[in-house]
């Protein structure tokens, strides 16, 4: 559906895009940077029939104020709201229904995941245990399918035991080195021990 009209509030990277997406898509943007209460509500408000507003900054005090006063000026308003205190989020989900809470760790948390278990594609949305979703972008088409960890157990602690008996550093390498030579020297004294029948 295009031909939509939406606010977006804040002067960071991600509004500038957020605004620069929509306007390609066709719809209609109000960007604010830094809006005053009046000046959020005018905006808002059901005369200027606006179909979502974003509120994306990386001030939590402030976009949960903004948040509150586009759902008290507009109450059937869609809000997206950029949240970084996992507790805050949780509250604003409770309290606002048509308020969607994002922060930049969870989207970003995907494209990671992918990065690490499932090198070529985009995105890795994991479910519980060993199973998730894999994004794969292909001709510009977003394909989605079924994905299985494929690691044994056994490989994790093996590489797990690996990192621990190559230290990164000096120190560590002096230490497993001695951690060695006293255990070497407890089995070749118990060994000699035994050999003279003590």
């Amino acid at each position: 559906m295009t031909g939509q009209r939406f606010v977006v509030v804040g002067g960071t990277t991600t509004a500038r895009r957020v605004c620069a997406a929509l306007l390609s898509s066709g719809h209609e943007v109000r960007h604010l940077v830094a809006p005053t209460d009046s000046e959020l509500t005018r905006a808002v408000s059901e005369a200027s029939r606006v179909d979502g507003v974003a509120i994306l900054l990386h001030n939590d005090d402030l976009c949960l104020r903004y948040a509150l006063a586009v759902a008290h000026a507009a109450p059937s308003v869609r809000i997206v709201v950029s949240i970084f205190d996992a507790t805050v989020s949780e509250q604003i989900r409770l309290l606002l229904p048509n308020c969607v809470v994002s922060s930049p760790g969870g989207l970003a948390a995907p494209v990671l995941a992918a990065a690490c278990l499932a090198p070529g594609a985009a995105a890795l949305g994991l479910d519980q245990g060993r199973a998730g979703t894999e994004y794969v972008v292909l001709d510009g088409t977003v394909t989605r399918r079924t994905w299985r960890r494929t690691h044994p157990r056994a490989g994790a602690f093996q590489s797990w035991l690996a990192s621990q008996a190559l230290p990164h550093d000096t120190g560590s390498l002096l230490l497993v080195a001695g951690l060695v030579g006293i255990a070497a020297m407890v089995v070749l004294d118990w060994v000699w021990l035994r050999l003279l029948g003590v």
